[in-house]
Formats: C-alpha cells, sequence, structure tokens
C-alpha cells in the first residue's frame, strides 16, 4: 500500500508504532524504512510499545507498574474488549495520530488496521481511510475468546462489536480484503462508510527451478486457522499422500512450528521422518523455489489468504480449500478441494506429474496477473481512495 500511494504521486507521512522489534531502536528503523522506500515524498516517525520500555530507572519503573495496573483495571469495565484498546493503541501514539489529524495538514489519513484509529477523532476535514483487512470480530471468536475466562467471553465479544461497529461509522472509507469480505461487513455491520475492495497484491517472483528440495510446502504464522489446516492436513492427509509416494517430502516454514498442536501431531505421525520444519527465514525465495507444491488447507477464517496471492506471485502449484481461496477468482482452475482424499489425490498429482504441475503453474501467473498484480493496486487505490 506505501508504495503505491508513493507511486501515485501521494505525499506520505508515515507514523509507525513499533511493538514487533524490541531491539531495534525507532531510529534504526525509520532509516530502514526510509532506504528501503528512497521516496523524497515519504517522512516517517517511529514510537516503540510501551511494553518494550525499559525499567531500569525508579521513575520507569513506577510508569510501567501504573500501566500494568491501568490494564487489569481496564479488564474490569471491558475495556480491553475495544478494537483499539491500550494495548493496541498506546496513549502517546493516540496523542501523536490526533495532533497529525489536528494539524490539518493532510488530505487523507490511512489507518493499517482499525485498532490503531482513536475512538474520538478529532474534528478533521481529512479523509479517514481504514484498512480492516478482514472483519476482526470474526478472528476475536476463533482466536481471542477461547483464551479468556468463559464467564466474560459472551460481555467482551459484545463490546468488541460494538466497538468495531462504532469504527466503521466514525471512517469515510473501508477498505476490505475480498469481495466476499466486503459483503459479510455490509450484512452484519451495515456501515455508514463507503466499502471498498481492495484485493491483495504483489509483485510477480516468478523462480524457475529444475532441482525440487521438497514435494510439498506450508507456510504460515501461528494463527488458529493455520494451525487447524495444517493439522488436519498431517493426521488426515498427508498419510493418503504418503502411502502411493513413500519418499514424499514435506516442509513446514515458519512460526507454526512452535505450536503444540503441530508439534504434536507430527511427533505421532507415522511419516514424521517426511516432515521437515523451518523457522526464519531472512527470504522465501529459496522455499518457493524448492518446492513443487504450496499447500493451503485452511477449513475457516475470513479475508483473502496472503499466503495463497503470495504463492501464485511465485507462479507456484496450488492446492487449496474453498476458504483458503474465498474472494479468488478460481474459473481459471486453481485446485480448490476440501476432502482428505480430493486434497491428497490433487496434490499426488502435481508431485508426480510435471506437466500438471507445470500447468497448475501457469494457472497461479495468469490468475495472480488478471486480479492481484501490484499495477492493479496501484490504479484501483488511485480509482478508489485518492480520486
Amino acid at each position: 500500500m506505501i508504495r503505491a500511494l508513493l507511486d501515485n504521486g501521494v505525499k506520505l507521512k508515515l507514523l509507525v508504532l513499533n511493538q514487533s522489534e524490541e531491539k531495534t531502536s525507532s531510529a534504526s528503523l525509520k532509516q530502514r524504512l526510509e532506504d528501503h522506500y528512497q521516496n523524497v515524498n515519504l517522512a516517517v516517525e517511529v514510537r516503540k510499545h510501551p511494553n518494550y520500555t525499559k525499567t531500569t530507572t525508579l521513575k520507569q519503573k513506577i510508569e510501567k507498574k501504573l500501566y500494568n495496573a491501568t490494564l487489569e483495571l481496564g479488564k474490569i469495565v471491558y475495556k480491553d474488549a475495544l478494537i483499539n484498546n491500550v494495548v493496541a493503541l498506546p496513549k502517546n501514539f493516540e496523542k501523536l495520530i490526533s495532533k497529525s489529524l489536528t494539524s490539518r495538514s493532510y488530505d487523507i489519513a490511512w489507518f493499517n488496521y482499525m485498532k490503531v484509529m482513536p475512538s474520538n477523532l478529532p474534528n478533521t476535514t481529512t479523509k479517514i481511510v481504514i484498512d480492516m483487512h478482514d472483519m476482526q470480530s470474526t478472528r476475536v471468536k476463533s482466536d481471542v475468546l477461547p483464551s479468556i475466562e468463559r464467564s466474560r467471553r459472551e460481555k467482551y465479544l459484545q463490546r468488541f462489536i460494538r466497538s468495531e461497529k462504532a469504527g466503521l461509522d466514525n471512517c469515510n472509507i473501508a477498505i476490505s480484503i475480498s469481495p466476499v469480505e466486503t459483503q459479510s461487513i455490509k450484512e452484519v455491520y451495515a456501515p455508514k462508510a463507503t466499502l471498498v475492495t481492495l484485493k491483495a497484491s504483489d509483485d510477480p517472483k516468478t523462480l524457475g527451478s529444475s532441482t525440487f528440495l521438497y514435494d510439498i510446502a506450508f507456510i504460515g504464522s501461528n494463527s488458529a486457522p493455520n494451525v487447524d489446516g495444517l493439522v488436519w492436513f498431517i493426521q488426515d492427509v498427508f498419510p493418503l499422500i504418503a502411502q502411493q509416494h513413500s519418499s514424499a517430502r514435506f516442509l513446514i516454514q515458519g512460526n507454526v512450528n512452535r505450536n503444540k498442536q503441530v508439534k504434536s501431531a507430527i511427533e505421532s505421525s507415522l511419516h514424521k521422518k517426511n516432515i521437515t520444519q523451518q523457522g526464519f527465514v531472512e527470504s522465501l525465495d529459496d522455499v518457493y523455489k524448492t518446492a513443487k507444491v504450496i499447500i493451503c488447507p485452511i477449513r475457516y477464517g475470513t479475508g483473502m489468504k496472503i499466503k495463497v496471492v503470495e504463492g501464485m506471485a511465485y507462479g507456484k502449484a496450488l492446492v487449496g480449500t474453498p476458504v483458503a481461496f474465498e474472494g479468488i477468482d478460481t474459473t481459471m482452475g486453481l485446485a480448490c478441494e476440501s476432502e482428505n482424499h480430493e486434497f491428497a489425490t490433487a496434490t499426488l498429482a502435481f508431485i508426480k506429474n510435471d506437466n500438471a504441475r507445470k500447468n497448475a503453474e501457469n494457472v497461479s501467473q495468469a490468475t495472480f496477473a488478471d486480479s492481484h498484480s501490484y499495477l492493479s493496486l496501484k490504479k484501483d487505490i488511485l480509482e478508489k481512495i485518492i480520486n
């Protein structure tokens, strides 16, 4: 999105909340972003999340205790259930956003996720745009509610849904990642905001390879839908593949390897020797290059699965479920299967038959070029947001 805005001639001020790189200084992250985009129209300001605040001085220790006390008190009145609670949107960062908006220096304020948009926006002529990615209440139901006390779940969800609805009513444009998701948001929230679909996009990254280290690869984070889909594949699909192709090599790439359910499924698998686990890598190029087939066995969850678009950008043979391909045009021939045997059969066909695999690679490239290229995103942002 940042690149597309810059390439459309937008002068951009980027406010960044660093909540993933504790050891990286704000100055270093600012420099890295400026070096990456190399655009005179980009200015960057970075703040570290309070969770990373040092507690070496007495003042810092007191501030940390007060912050933690605020979090605990907030739970009593369900402030932690707000989509933009104090953890997602720390007070100092909220003040920085509000200050920027009251300056009336900007035509558009683009929030990447609703969780970083203040509830009480200052009076402004700035167009407010929220990139929702997907409907967060659905994610809360599947990922968050199971981790909190049963007695709090119903009220927590109600409070969260109200806050997501309020955010949609407080912005001018809300962006969703697929037509299916856009329709769901309309039906559930009937928002005041104009809903716009911007499909996930990327640059083409086709990498030719004649040497494959793995027959199958799964790439994903440690999210609940990823865990569920991967465990299903390990337990119910991969055995069917291994029965017909005993030397099948399966790579699991990413933070999903940390999950206890995934570890348990692998450990109890009769084919665990065929499975390789790999954590963080600087670049996924080699992962995609050395795998014949990329699987997307997701069985629930909303929005467009970014890894599916990434797999298409790399021009890989894909096998996915209807949920994984939600919002993606499968009419060109993407292998879309939901049952154990059918999923295994489609995967085996691409492993064993080079012509079938190459045809699937062509389908991925064509589908990507038609709907998910960077050029199409740039055009959509200009037409649907800027103008």
